[in-house]
């Protein structure tokens, strides 16, 4: 496994290769449920490499941002 840095702008990000396929093993430490919101060109390539890591006792679930940022847009 290669190093893994966490930057802090404004919430934590991973860098690092192929970060998807760890994403559950570094989400663990903050608890077994994940919910993972991405756009519609990379959902594809969340689904095939970080899901498969939340099985047994982490759950996650992937919802599609559509770009929503007002109350009458998420209503």
């Amino acid at each position: 496994m290669t190093i893994t840095k966490g930057i802090a702008s404004p919430a934590k990000f991973l860098v690092q290769a192929d970060a998807l396929v760890d994403l559950a093993l570094h989400g663990k430490a903050f608890g077994a449920n994940a919910y993972l919101i991405c756009d519609q060109f990379i959902v594809g390539r969340v689904h095939e490499k970080a899901m498969p890591g939340f099985k047994n006792e982490q759950r996650a679930e992937l919802a599609v941002f559509g770009g929503q940022c007002s109350d009458s847009e998420i209503n």
